[in-house]
């Protein structure tokens, strides 16, 4: 969970790659929500978003807080718009 924390940490910082390597693979542990949206998240930002789409579709927005959602939001309208706008991220 320390793990969680710190790439958590990094990514607020803008260093994202850092921060993905921290968490890929995913540390075995029950994720709540939340924290698998903030994963997914951390993961998508790094460039790696092929790897977080099966997280994402587990993922009930409605179960998410506030700060959960805005970071969250973003990432998973990308994933259901489809693989054409997928491939344009790393472009960003």
């Amino acid at each position: 969970y320390l793990r969680f924390l710190e790439a958590l940490a990094l990514h607020q910082l803008g260093s994202y790659g850092d921060a993905a390597n921290l968490v890929v693979p995913l540390p075995h542990y029950r994720w709540h929500q939340g924290e698998a949206a903030v994963l997914a998240s951390i993961i998508a930002s790094a460039g790696q978003i092929d790897r977080v789409g099966t997280i994402v579709r587990q993922i009930d927005p409605t179960q998410l807080l506030n700060e959960e959602r805005s970071l969250f939001g973003p990432w998973q309208s990308r994933l259901q718009l489809g693989s054409g706008l997928i491939g344009s991220i790393g472009a960003e």
